[in-house]
Formats: C-alpha cells, sequence, structure tokens
C-alpha cells in the first residue's frame, strides 16, 4: 500500500476466515452487528489483520445501518451513528464485530475529539467503514430496523429511487393519490378519470339515444330497428300455420314462414295457437307427421342457411300424428327449396329403439333366456330361477317359454344344447359318463430259475418209535434158507410165514448246508383298482345365479 495512504480498513484474520467459510456451499453468513470506537491509546493506530480487538476500545453500538456503495457494488459500507448526548472521548480507532463477537474489521480514522453536551457543546458523529469483498453475498445487510437513524443522505438517496421507481400511490375513492387519465368510454374502472374527448363522446352519445320514457313506439321502422340493434323479432299475432288438414311439405312451410318475415331479422319467434284441428301437418321430415298446431316455432338467420327448430306442443287431433312433445332442427339450402331436418331427444323426450337403429329389450333379451347374475339380488324386472311357478296371465311372454307356468331350477345345472333326437326342450339329464373302454396290458414277467440263500439245518433227529413186529408171506422153490435166530424153516415149494420182529428205535437224518431253486417262469398278475374323485362329473367353474326376465 502506499506510504501516502494514511488512513485504511483492513479485514481481519477472524474476519477473512468468515467470509471464505460463507462463500463455501452452506456456509453461514457473516452478519455485521456492532461497531466500536477507540482512542488507540493517545496514538493514531495502524490497523493490524491480527487484531482480535481495538487498543483501547472506548465505546460501542449497534450499526445503524449496512448498505451496498452505489459506486462500487463489492464494496459494504457498515454506518454508526454516535448520539450528541454522548462523547467525551478521542476516536482513532474503529472495529467491526459480527453477530457471534468477532472481530472482522478494523480501521484507523483521522483524530477527533467527541464531546458531550455536558461539555457545552455537542453535536452526533456518524462514523462508517468501507469495506470492499469479493463476494457481496458472503455478507448479510441486514439490521435491527429498531436501532436506525435516518441521515439526510439516507433520505436523499431513498427520495432519489423513488422518484426512479414507479412506486407511486394511485388516488381510489377511499384515499387521494396520483391519477391517470383515459379517454376510453367503455371502461368501469374509479381510479382513472376521464378526459376532455371521452366526456365529448358521452355526450354525443347521450343525444342520439331513446329516452326512457319512451317504448319504441315513435320509431318509424321497426323491423330495420330490431335488424341494426340485432333483437329477436317476436310474431305476436294469434296466427294458425297453414290450414286445417292441409299436409305440407317443408317447402311449403318455408314458403309460409317468409311471407311473415321470419327471415328478414336475425332471429324469429312464433308460438301457434293451440287449435289443434286448425293447423297444417308436416310429412317429409322423415320422423313420421309432426302436428304444428300449439308448437313454438324459432328461425335463425336467411333464407339460405337458415336453421329452423320446432317444438311441439300437445298430441294432434289427428290419430295418425304420433309426434308430439318433441323438438325438430332443420337447415335450410337452396333458398327453401331444400331443408334437412334432425330430431332432438331430452331425457323428458327419449327416443325408441326403432329411433336410433336399436333392438327393443324384449328382443335384445327375450323373456324366458337364462341369464348368468353375479349376485343373490337380481335387478328389477328379473327373477331367480329356483323352480318357483309365477303367474302366466301376469307374464304372457315368459309364459310363451315355459306353458307350465313354471321357472327351471337352475341351481347346480347347467345348459346343454338339444340333441337331433331323444331329447324333448326342458328334460332333465342326470349325472352321467360315455360309455367307454379301458385298454392295458401287463409286460412278460418270466423270472427264471432263482436260487435262495444257502442254510445249514445240521443233523436232525425223529421221534422215538415203540417196537413193532411184521409178518412177511415168503414162498420158495427149493431149499430154505441157511439162517438162525426166529426165522421159521420152510420146505420146497411150501409157504409160511415170516415174522419180523423190531424193537424201539430212533432215526437221525443229517441235511447240512444246501440251497433251494425255484422255477418261476412267465406268469400274470391280477391288479385291483379303487374308486376315486368327486361326487359328481364336473369341470372347473365359477358359480353364478341364473335369472330370467319377467314380462
Amino acid at each position: 500500500m502506499s506510504d501516502t495512504v494514511k488512513f485504511k480498513t483492513i479485514i481481519t484474520t477472524a474476519g477473512a476466515e468468515k467470509l471464505a467459510a460463507s462463500a463455501s456451499d452452506g456456509g453461514k453468513k457473516v452478519t455485521p452487528a456492532i461497531m466500536a470506537v477507540g482512542d488507540g491509546g493517545g496514538t493514531l493506530p495502524d490497523p493490524d489483520a491480527k487484531q482480535t480487538a481495538l487498543i483501547n476500545e472506548v465505546w460501542r453500538h449497534d450499526l445503524n445501518r449496512v448498505f451496498i456503495d452505489n459506486t462500487s457494488k463489492n464494496t459494504v459500507v457498515a454506518e454508526l451513528i454516535i448520539p450528541a448526548e454522548t462523547g467525551g472521548f478521542w476516536m482513532r480507532e474503529l472495529g467491526l464485530y459480527d453477530d457471534e463477537g468477532t472481530l472482522i474489521a478494523v480501521a484507523n480514522m483521522a483524530e477527533s475529539y467527541k464531546p458531550r453536551i455536558a461539555e457545552g457543546t455537542g453535536r452526533s458523529q456518524i462514523c462508517r467503514m468501507v469495506i470492499a469483498v469479493s463476494n457481496i453475498d458472503t455478507i448479510s445487510l441486514t439490521v435491527d430496523s429498531t436501532v436506525v437513524t435516518a441521515t439526510k443522505e439516507y433520505v436523499d438517496n431513498l427520495l432519489e429511487e423513488h422518484e426512479k421507481s414507479r412506486n407511486h400511490p394511485r388516488a381510489s375513492q377511499a384515499a387521494p393519490g396520483l391519477v391517470q387519465l383515459s379517454s376510453q368510454t367503455d371502461l368501469d374502472s374509479e381510479i382513472m378519470a376521464a378526459t376532455p374527448k371521452a366526456i365529448k363522446i358521452v355526450m354525443e352519445n347521450a343525444a342520439g339515444r331513446l329516452a326512457k320514457n319512451r317504448n319504441g313506439s315513435d320509431i318509424p321502422n321497426k323491423e330495420l330497428f330490431l335488424i341494426n340493434v340485432g333483437a329477436p323479432r317476436v310474431y305476436a299475432k294469434d296466427d294458425y300455420v297453414g290450414e286445417a288438414g292441409q299436409r305440407w311439405t317443408t317447402e311449403q312451410f318455408v314458403e309460409w314462414l317468409n311471407e311473415r318475415g321470419a327471415f328478414r331479422t336475425g332471429s324469429w319467434i312464433f308460438r301457434a295457437n293451440i287449435s289443434l284441428s286448425q293447423h297444417s301437418v308436416l310429412t317429409d321430415t322423415g320422423y313420421g307427421d309432426i302436428c304444428l298446431g300449439g308448437c313454438l316455432i324459432e328461425v335463425f338467420g336467411k333464407l339460405n342457411g337458415g336453421i329452423i327448430r320446432i317444438t311441439t306442443g300437445l298430441e294432434s287431433a289427428d290419430p295418425d300424428t304420433k309426434i308430439h312433445r318433441a323438438q325438430f332442427t332443420g337447415l335450410i339450402l337452396d333458398q327453401g327449396r331444400k331443408t334437412i331436418w334432425r330430431r332432438t331427444y331430452t331425457d323428458k323426450n327419449k327416443p325408441t329403439p326403432q329411433d336410433i337403429g336399436a333392438l327393443p329389450a324384449s328382443e335384445a333379451l327375450p323373456a324366458g333366456i337364462p341369464f348368468p347374475w353375479p349376485s343373490d339380488t337380481p335387478p328389477d324386472g328379473y327373477a331367480i330361477m329356483v323352480g318357483q311357478t309365477f303367474d302366466k296371465s301376469q307374464y304372457p311372454l315368459l309364459a310363451k317359454a315355459y306353458p307350465d307356468g313354471r321357472i327351471p331350477d337352475m341351481r347346480g345345472w347347467t345348459i346343454k344344447g338339444k340333441p337331433a333326437s331323444g331329447r324333448a326342450v326342458l328334460s332333465q339329464e342326470q349325472d352321467g359318463i360315455k360309455s367307454h373302454t379301458h385298454g392295458g396290458s401287463v409286460s412278460g414277467t418270466d423270472l427264471g430259475t432263482k436260487t435262495t440263500s444257502s442254510f445249514n439245518y445240521g443233523t436232525k433227529t425223529t421221534d422215538s418209535a415203540g417196537p413193532f413186529s411184521a409178518t412177511v408171506s415168503l414162498r420158495t422153490a427149493t431149499a430154505s434158507p441157511e439162517g438162525s435166530g426166529d426165522w421159521t424153516a420152510y420146505g420146497p415149494g411150501s409157504g409160511a410165514n415170516l415174522i419180523a420182529r423190531v424193537s424201539e428205535h430212533t432215526h437221525s437224518v443229517n441235511i447240512g448246508e444246501h440251497a433251494h431253486t425255484i422255477a418261476l417262469g412267465s406268469h400274470g398278475h391280477g391288479l385291483t383298482i379303487k374308486p376315486t374323485g368327486n361326487a359328481e362329473n364336473t369341470v372347473k367353474n365359477i358359480a353364478f345365479n341364473y335369472i330370467v326376465r319377467l314380462a
């Protein structure tokens, strides 16, 4: 800094850190709040960025205001006002504190004594610190409005800003203010003032207007007047449309309207006499005969391209005329020689199925047809089919379908198309399975010869047996045998009985280890099939009630 700069303001290290932190995302703005005044300890100090307090503070107070310098948008000015009653000290240094008590800037100033009134003189003193920052958004410029004192410069600045703005109060019925002039005469504004030109237009307009005490009887050409003002003409004459019993075409009807001036004004309205037998009947609209007695006739536009609207009234005395209490609209073409008609329907005048090309309910869903219904409550005019009887005289159409007067019980039943033969309509068929066969076979089972496991039964002994004897008849041709014992001698050619005697004894059998083989060979097996399934034949299904229309 140049040596010629004697007085200066610098940002302290702590202040610089806070300003840097506030510039980051989510950083808190620095809010200047208090300015302190010091005497520097008796000498003019040189501000030091490391300072955290003044050298010798003598007084402090809340800031009067903080604002941006008009000549430099990156310069913040903090202003302190020392009132006249405060003083009795020298001022050589200033310190700016934020709302957290941190000294963020320090400055020296020209030495000045601040007297107080008790010393015989007094003055208010304004002290300002000017701080240059790189980002003005890092500093909050709000101060407590209860401590603000309006300086002359402050007031002058506000007046200059106000003069450059459009924020001026406008006059109203409740308060004075600026008024905007206007020459328009069709506004309903209560905050604008009329110019002489606007007043002149209004006066000239009023001079040519119809006086309120007149009823139009003085208008020489009433029909032209209606055309000019665009008002509809009401044909008030008690008139008949055509002649009694006459059958008209649309072209004759249009000619009758033209003779009465229906196409000379923008719109024309006529209510026909209600004596039905004295009117003609319109026959070629495509909607049947239309009786014009007592009808309301409205005409819009000119003869070519105009619109006719007929709202019929009472029933015709002619029994062949069925169209009444209906509305018809016709588009006039070719100077009245052709008209395209359309009928208008309302909730009070609903079309018949034939009118709109639809099937009547009796044909769309004839009485007697079982109809699936997803509720235990049937709609009006229908009954759930549970085998009940019905009054055939009350429901004749249903009686044609069920001559015995009983509605079939459809609970648990399905519908089947009647076979070509063997079944009658409405006959029932119980559960059944179509006759069929099952094919099947058992594969060959020649298992050959199988060997059992080896086993050893050892030696087995029979039970003991008592002595017994047996007589044997012998016959020989030669000599008797040699021997001894109990044998009886016998001669040649002679017979004798030989008796053998066996004493009490047992037998032993040695079975030993051995195996058995079994020849299975080719053979078959019997198969027993157990019953399974539901109590009746069925398919996947959803339960509905069958309903029938009562008619």
